[in-house]
């Protein structure tokens, strides 16, 4: 529930000139790696966001950036039914420009910051639960 509210909020703030989606928002797993993915079944778009992320220590801002970015992936056509817009999803910064673009430059810049400070301890104290 929680997960969908920030979902609606990062859509109406962000992307609210996209016409109504079909997109499905679920926490999954504990990768070290990966923070978020999109990926389609069917007419749907499922975002996950890595479980470690889920714990009340991480701020806001990192999950919505997380969900901004796999949303900024949807509208370039990965994992969406969407017309593809580039033929690989980051080359040449397209999601950091479109997120600047959209006046989510912040929540990057926020979020990169808190992850290289933070992430490493807080998946060590996260998967040791």
């Amino acid at each position: 529930m929680w997960l969908n509210r920030k979902l609606s909020f990062v859509l109406k703030k962000y992307f609210n000139d996209i016409e109504a989606l079909d997109v499905h928002i679920r926490f999954y797993g504990k990768a070290r790696g990966r923070l978020g993915s999109i990926r389609k079944k069917g007419d749907i778009s499922i975002i996950r966001v890595n479980g470690a992320l889920s714990s009340i220590s991480v701020p806001d801002f990192v999950i919505d950036e997380v969900i901004a970015h796999e949303l900024v992936h949807y509208i370039h056509g990965f994992g969406s039914n969407r017309e593809r817009l580039y033929k690989y999803p980051h080359r040449g910064g397209v999601v950091e420009k479109e997120l600047e673009k959209r006046g989510a430059g912040h929540l990057l810049r926020s979020s990169k910051s808190w992850l290289l400070s933070n992430w490493n301890d807080h998946l060590e104290i996260f998967l040791a639960k």
